[in-house]
Formats: C-alpha cells, structure tokens, sequence
C-alpha cells in the first residue's frame, strides 16, 4: 500500500468547502494522537508497518465528507468505497488494508455496538482513532469536558485501547493546563 500523506489531506481540502484548515488541522491532530495510542497499546513486536498505514489513513480521512452533515461517517466511506484508489495505491491483496480504513471511516462515530461483532483487529484499529478524535476535541475547545470525553472513551470495547487512551487523554489534559469538573 502506498500513499502520500499531503495527498489525502487534499481530499479533505476538496471535498468540504467550510472551515477547511481547521479541519485539516483536526485531521492532522488525530493523526498524531491515534500514532501515539497505537505505539503504547502494540508492544515494540506487536507494532506492524501494515496496521499503522491503515491508522494513519483512516486518521486522514476520517472527516472526509465532514461538512455534509450529521451523517459524514457515512457519506465518507460510501465517497472512499468508489474513490479510495485514487488517492491510495493498494498492491494485489491488499482488500484488506483497503477494508479496515472503510471501518475506520465509517465508524470512528456513532454506537460502537455497531462494529461489536467485528474482528479484533478491526476494533483495535477502529477504536484508537475513534478514541484519537475524542481526545482531539481539547485541542479545538478548551471548555470541552473531560468527564464526557472520558464517558466515550469508556464506552469502547477494546480494553487496551480504552487503558491507553484514558491515559493519552489525562496527559493531554495536563499540558493543555485543562482539569476536570
């Protein structure tokens, strides 16, 4: 699988016309957070080239369609499902890696009883950006509370991926000077 980093930022760019740097900043901050969930939940053997290129796509394109509404997670994987391989070289056998960014696109939002009977890996991958972009919103508003992004963390299925990100979370909110109320 091969991409270019700046190019599936331009999809974003494209395809929202409102608050398009904010956007692609937010993109970018999910992309860092769910890197750092991902090397603290994978031991330094567990890690694997393969899992962090889809993390790192599903990070990009995840608010793909953002600004169509409330259903964006939706539209954005039913847009990827057609256009995905402009903007991603998949090699011959690579459904799969192409298959867990849709997950990653289509359910980084919404019940997670949804994604319950998925693959392991599907719902570790699935869950760390989902926890990433929870965990991102301290960055857009600092008045955001904690308790509620902890209550969404809380709620995944992954218990490593909810340790971590918990941790991740309370880290952030320290250096951020951000406390609970």
């Amino acid at each position: 699988m091969k991409y270019k980093r700046e190019n599936l930022l331009n999809v974003v760019r494209y395809e929202n016309e409102e608050d398009v740097e904010s956007l692609i900043e937010h993109s970018e901050i999910v992309e860092k957070i769910s890197k750092e969930i991902y090397d603290q939940v994978c031991a330094k053997n567990d890690k694997n080239q393969d899992e962090l290129d889809i993390i790192i796509c599903g990070a990009l394109l995840h608010d793909v369609k953002k600004h169509v509404g409330k259903k964006h997670n939706k539209d954005g994987k039913e847009f990827l499902e057609v256009n995905i391989n402009k903007y991603i070289e998949f090699d011959k056998g690579d459904e799969f890696k192409r298959n867990k960014i849709l997950e990653i696109v289509e359910f980084h939002k919404g019940s997670v009883k949804k994604y319950k009977d998925k693959s392991e890996t599907s719902i570790k991958l699935i869950e760390i950006v989902r926890a990433a972009d929870k965990i991102s919103k301290l960055y857009k508003d600092k008045k955001f509370k904690l308790d509620k992004i902890k209550a969404s963390i809380d709620e995944l299925n992954n218990e490593e991926v909810k340790k971590v990100a918990v941790k991740v979370l309370n880290q952030k909110a320290i250096s951020l000077d951000i406390e609970y109320k």
